[in-house]
């Protein structure tokens, strides 16, 4: 696995498997790590370069941990430079997703489509809002209450699940540092996506496992396609991949090739 050394932060660690255009960049959420990409790349490896990362702190990439959704986007733009990839799909999960919205914004020339995958978008919460507190609240929640992190991580899956599967992604979550999850969460509070979003021009695929507020992220974005997984929770790129794969794939060839 190739490593990117960022001076003043760390070591990210990334994975190119495939060729051809477009490519793919696949960005995972909030303590995951790239491995839970494995099924979206063995399906487009075959016919796109596909480029995935452990984000800072979390998987294999021993790097300080990043506060705002900005860091994660600039780390993209890193990892792909060193992988030789002028233009990608950027495919954001989660908490990944606020990262890929802000590199679709700040990044257009170098952003083929934007694809979310069970993630959002919102203005940024003031301190002492109801939405900052929750958020405070779930923070300090993981870090104090033992036991807290992992119930609350078990929750993102569906009841279909399989329970070997859960397992194993909830047990590589908990080896996220907790300070490395706190700052994530926070960051995500703090960070106005929306208006990020508002400055995305290229076309979106958003794939959520419950039916979303369209009407308010057509506003948003300026070209927009919604997509709702069967049977899923929020990690369904590793519960339901066979769906999220035919998913993209036809946006892929509709509205790119």
């Amino acid at each position: 696995m190739p490593q990117l050394t960022i001076p003043g932060v760390g070591n990210l660690y990334y994975e190119v498997e495939g060729r051809g255009g477009p490519a793919f960049a696949l960005m995972h959420g909030w303590c995951s790590n790239l491995r839970h990409w494995d099924r979206q790349a063995a399906f487009f490896a075959p016919r796109h370069m596909v480029v995935r990362a452990d984000r800072r702190g979390m998987g294999r990439s021993a790097c300080e941990r990043a506060q705002r959704p900005a860091d994660h986007a600039d780390d993209l733009a890193r990892v792909l430079d060193a992988a030789g990839v002028e233009r990608a799909i950027v495919v954001g999960h989660a908490g990944g997703g606020a990262g890929a919205v802000d590199f679709a914004a700040r990044f257009p020339s170098r952003t083929v489509a934007l694809i979310g995958v069970d993630t959002s978008v919102a203005p940024a919460a003031p301190v002492g809002s109801d939405a900052y507190t929750w958020m405070k609240t779930y923070a300090d929640s993981i870090r104090d209450k033992p036991g807290e992190f992992e119930r609350r991580y078990r929750e993102y899956f569906g009841p279909k699940a399989d329970p070997s599967l859960v397992d194993a992604v909830v047990s590589s979550a908990m080896a996220t540092p907790i300070e490395v999850a706190s700052a994530e969460l926070m960051g995500l509070a703090t960070t106005d996506s929306a208006a990020r979003a508002r400055e995305v021009r290229a076309p979106v695929l958003w794939v959520t496992a419950h039916p979303a507020n369209y009407a308010q992220l057509r506003e948003l974005f300026a070209d927009f396609t919604p997509a709702v997984a069967v049977g899923a929770g929020h990690y369904l790129h590793v519960e339901v991949p066979d769906q999220l794969n035919a998913m993209i794939q036809t946006f892929v060839e509709q509205r790119l090739l």
